[in-house]
């Protein structure tokens, strides 16, 4: 069992694999710049992070729904197509 609890997560195993390749690329955006502004490199949310995210995202509107992506598709959540096209 102590095996177990001792490997990584995959998601653990997966940053440690790509890091080093991704604090590259992070490195070669962080040198330019678009229209005379230095380019923002940001880490990917939390999971904790998206939850309150997603959670307030129900709160306001009931039909929130995390699959949706198009503004064509946009009309199906009332209230957040209605704050959208204020």
């Amino acid at each position: 069992m102590s095996e177990l609890y001792a490997r990584l997560s995959a998601r653990e195993a997966c940053e440690e694999v790509i890091g080093p390749s991704i604090a590259t690329i992070v490195d070669i955006f962080r040198q330019l710049s678009i229209d005379g502004r230095p380019i923002d490199v940001r880490k990917d949310p939390s999971e904790t992070d998206v939850k309150v995210l997603t959670d307030a995202l129900v709160a306001y509107d009931p039909e929130y729904n995390i699959e949706i992506r198009s503004k064509a598709q946009l009309k199906k959540m009332l209230f957040i197509n209605e704050f959208f096209s204020s």
